[in-house]
């Protein structure tokens, strides 16, 4: 690193400046990639309340994305696809549009090949008229048979 020193203040102010590989895989680099990311994602957020959810690859299908990396470009937009679909059937003609933020991760905490979809939903949506339209929860039993849906369909397709 490099540090810099102020000379009108004798010294008091420093500054340190590390010299970074800029990998996101690097204990310092991919910190500070990662807090860039969430400042990013704090300023374009809604002051509501969110539900987190996981979408998750069953065991069975891994070896498929693991052969096939093309297929987990996709994940997200699914998963996505998956939540707006509900949103879509609740709110009838009243065209609620709700706010996602999907990432995918290809490993779990055992470093395993593990892809997930982590998913943050508002727990609500805007309708037609820019109205916020409080919405209870989405049924688990929906969440699961609409992504093993998707995931099947997204399979075959490729």
């Amino acid at each position: 690193y490099v540090e810099y020193v102020c000379v009108k203040c004798n010294g008091k102010e420093k500054k340190r400046v590390g010299f970074t590989c800029k990998s996101r895989f690097c204990n310092r680099c991919g910190k500070i990639y990662i807090e860039k990311w969430v400042e990013k994602q704090t300023e374009r957020i809604l002051e509501v309340g969110h539900r987190h959810i996981v979408f998750t690859i069953p065991e069975e299908l891994r070896n498929i994305f693991y052969h096939n990396r093309e297929l987990l470009k996709d994940l997200s937009d699914k998963a996505a696809e998956v939540i707006q679909y509900w949103y879509r059937e609740k709110s009838r003609k009243r065209g609620y549009e709700v706010g996602i933020i999907a990432v995918i991760h290809t490993f779990g905490r055992d470093l395993k090949f593990n892809p997930h979809v982590h998913v943050l939903v508002t727990e609500g949506a805007i309708d037609k008229n820019k109205i916020w339209k409080e919405v209870g929860f989405i049924p688990y039993e929906y969440l699961r048979k609409a992504w093993q849906k998707v995931l099947l369909d997204l399979i075959k397709q490729k």
